[in-house]
C-alpha cells in the first residue's frame, strides 16, 4: 500500500550528518588530548587549525539540517499531515521509517557524546585560561617594578633654579 512518498531523501541527508559528526567526535577527542598537553609542547597553531576544521564541519551539519527541514516540510505538505508521526502506516515503507529512525537515536547518541567531550574541553581551557591570565598579571607586575626601579636612577632636575640676573653697572 506504498504510496510513492519516499524518506530516502531525507535520510540520505541523515546519513551524511552521521558521517560528519563522526568526523566532528573524532576532531573534538583530538582537541581533548592537545588539551592535556603541557603548557610548552601545547601547539596553538595546530589546535587552532582543529578549531577552523570543526567550524567547517558544524557549518556543513547547519547545512544539512536546513535541507532535512526543507525535506520533511515537503513530506508534510505532500501527506497532508502536520506531524509525521501521524502519518498512517503504509503510507512510506515501513524498511525507511525504520532507518529514518534508526539512523536519528544514532546521531542523537553521537551530539550527546560530542557535547560530553566538548564540555571537558571548554572547562579544560578556562583553566587554562585563569593560568595564562595568572602569569600575565605577574610578568606586568614585574615590568612595573622594573620600570620603576629603572627610573630611579635617572638624575631628576632641581625644581629651585637660581638664576640671578647680572646688572651691567658700567655707567
Amino acid at each position: 500500500m506504498n504510496s510513492g512518498i519516499s524518506l530516502k531523501n531525507a535520510i540520505n541527508l541523515l546519513i551524511e550528518k552521521q558521517e560528519i559528526l563522526s568526523d566532528l567526535l573524532n576532531l573534538t577527542v583530538k582537541q581533548k588530548e592537545m588539551l592535556k598537553i603541557s603548557d610548552e609542547a601545547f601547539n596553538q597553531e595546530a589546535f587552532l587549525i582543529c578549531v577552523e576544521e570543526r567550524n567547517r564541519m558544524m557549518e556543513s551539519i547547519d547545512d544539512l539540517d536546513k535541507l532535512f527541514l526543507e525535506q520533511i516540510q515537503k513530506l508534510k505538505d505532500k501527506t497532508g499531515y502536520l506531524y509525521l508521526d501521524q502519518v498512517p502506516k503504509g503510507i512510506f515503507e515501513a524498511e525507511e521509517v525504520k532507518k529514518l529512525q534508526e539512523t536519528t537515536q544514532e546521531i542523537q547518541e553521537k551530539l550527546q557524546q560530542v557535547s560530553a567531550i566538548d564540555n571537558e574541553n571548554r572547562e579544560t581551557m578556562k583553566t587554562f585560561m585563569e593560568t595564562l591570565k595568572g602569569e600575565i598579571q605577574q610578568i606586568q607586575k614585574g615590568k612595573k617594578a622594573i620600570h620603576g626601579y629603572a627610573n630611579t636612577k635617572q638624575k631628576q632636575p632641581s625644581l629651585f633654579m637660581d638664576k640671578k640676573e647680572k646688572k651691567d653697572h658700567r655707567v
